[in-house]
């Protein structure tokens, strides 16, 4: 049974993987989509203008409620190096940090002797389509995988003892998306209960110059459109409902169904907490980074309605969860036979949902792409300015839309 369990993990692993990458290069165009006309389009316009001096201000100027500057420093060496933008690579780059960041959980699972073939569930986990939104999407396929394995890395370095190492991809994270914000409470409270504070004094100042820079020396402007955080707080049963839906939206975008799956999944965590902790730390504070992020959310999003919480955008987090949970269970087995039953129910619950989300993944890349490639202003949400900046990119060398019959 264990030879069979591991050729068929490995098989459907490859496939699930091809499959993937297939999505990607089908799907991967070369055209801007909603937020790529500012983010991207729009930077590299007022970059080719903009004198060294103000270099700076340009990268750390804000993006909605973000500060992208990682990925505009992408943006900017890819433009340098090829003199054009072409979004396809783009994504890819995107993606690289997304199967980082698997490579990172599997490089830790190891640790627990926890062979590649058990850990395939959380691979094809990872890989489901149900993050669609991002697979295909330059701006945010970098902000998005990227910002989640810099916290990942920092708090890896923080539980290894890699204070300085902690700190960089903590800074580097926070510049890398707002989601970064998370893992300031992380890093002190890790720290304070460690005893250990000189290392949590260099963190609170670390936390508060970067806040600072992120908020107060580039002033901060709440975006249009999106509720006070304070009118969100008037409704805790709301902020209940979203943060529950937030944690199961990893299955088909309802949000009874999501509620119902992210209610199994606290519960599982709050269950089994203190093992989790006691066994495999590092586990155990990514998965509180992921309830911060959902706590941030709730508090920021929530006005927008429980639906807003099932978005593909956040599927990655509640992906990761669920993974969490299976590499926990399996590190705590305590016999091959026991591994083996946990590998086999975890790969028929990840091909499950392989399975279910592929076809409307698919769906949807299918149906956005041929939107993009011939009415790719319908997809901003301003087309007059949106054509004014395909123009000057035009004017300037930096990308011309090709139009499509």
């Amino acid at each position: 049974m264990q030879g069979l369990l591991k050729w068929i993990s490995i098989i459907a692993a490859s496939f699930c993987a091809i499959l993937y990458g297939l999505a990607v290069y089908r799907y991967a165009v070369n055209a801007p989509f909603s937020d790529d006309f500012d983010a991207i389009l729009g930077f590299l316009n007022t970059y080719q203008e903009t004198d060294p001096k103000s270099f700076l201000n340009l990268i750390l100027a804000q993006h909605n409620e973000h500060r992208i500057a990682f990925s505009k420093i992408i943006f900017a060496i890819y433009f340098t190096i090829f003199e054009k933008i072409n979004f396809s690579p783009l994504i890819w780059i995107g993606n690289v940090g997304w199967f980082a960041t698997i490579y990172l959980l599997w490089r830790y699972s190891k640790q627990f002797g926890i062979k590649l073939y058990q850990f395939v569930p959380v691979i094809i986990v990872l890989l489901t389509f149900a993050h669609y939104n991002s697979m295909t999407w330059s701006m945010t396929s970098i902000q998005l995988y990227f910002q989640i394995l810099f916290a990942l890395l920092a708090l890896y370095a923080m539980v290894n003892q890699r204070p300085l190492s902690a700190l960089g991809f903590f800074v580097i994270g926070l510049f890398t998306g707002g989601g970064g914000i998370a893992v300031t409470p992380l890093l002190l409270l890790f720290y304070a209960l460690n005893r250990q504070w000189l290392l949590f004094i260099l963190a609170l100042t670390t936390a508060i110059g970067g806040l600072i820079t992120y908020f107060f020396v580039f002033p901060y402007v709440s975006p249009p459109g999106h509720a006070h955080p304070l009118n969100n707080l008037l409704h805790p049963e709301l902020l209940l409902k979203f943060f529950i839906v937030f944690l199961g939206n990893f299955v088909k975008e309802s949000v009874l169904v999501s509620g119902l799956f992210g209610a199994l999944i606290a519960g599982l965590f709050l269950k089994y907490a203190k093992p989790i902790y006691k066994n495999t730390p590092y586990l155990w504070w990514v998965a509180l980074f992921i309830f911060v992020i959902d706590g941030i959310l709730s508090i920021s999003r929530s006005g927008f309605g429980l639906e807003y919480a099932t978005s593909s955008r956040y599927t990655p987090f509640s992906l990761l969860i669920i993974s969490i949970l299976y590499i926990s269970c399996l590190a705590q087995c305590t016999s091959e036979q026991s591994r083996l039953k946990a590998t086999g129910t975890g790969l028929l619950f990840a091909l499950i949902l392989f399975k279910t989300w592929y076809p409307l993944g698919i769906q949807y890349m299918t149906e956005r792409s041929q939107i993009v490639l011939q009415y790719p202003l319908k997809t901003y949400y301003e087309p007059v300015n949106g054509q004014l900046i395909l123009d000057k990119s035009k004017a300037l060398g930096i990308f011309e839309l090709k139009p499509k019959p």
